[in-house]
């Protein structure tokens, strides 16, 4: 067995450019981030809603049309799952706690803002 620390982990291939800096944990978010994800982990759990959804689950949930979320998965505008296997066909599958972290940001920052000026 390693001696390291986080011997645990699962480990993942091997990536380069800025996706791999900070892959495995949350060793480069900022405050404001971090109780973000804490936010949208508690809002999960106390709701009873799944941390990832099918595309058709997601449509469903909201209310949208499936060709609709395809879409907005297709423009990046939907925060999906990375692929286990990238050489398989799998579902894309969208990860809702950072979509739940990104609006609580998103929030704050309009928050910020609004107060900022008046």
């Amino acid at each position: 067995m390693s001696s390291k620390r986080d011997s645990f982990l699962p480990v993942a291939p091997r990536q380069r450019g800025a996706m791999a800096a900070g892959a495995r944990a949350g060793a480069y978010l900022s405050t404001k981030e971090q109780t973000a994800l804490d936010r949208s982990l508690a809002h999960l759990a106390a709701n009873g809603i799944k941390p990832v959804f099918t595309m058709q689950e997601f449509a469903d949930f909201f209310g949208h049309t499936l060709r609709k979320v395809q879409s907005d998965a297709e423009r990046g505008y939907l925060p999906l799952m990375p692929r286990r296997d990238p050489n398989r066909r799998e579902l894309k599958m969208i990860n809702m706690v950072a979509w739940y972290a990104r609006s609580f940001l998103a929030a704050e920052q309009c928050l910020e803002r609004a107060t900022t000026f008046n």
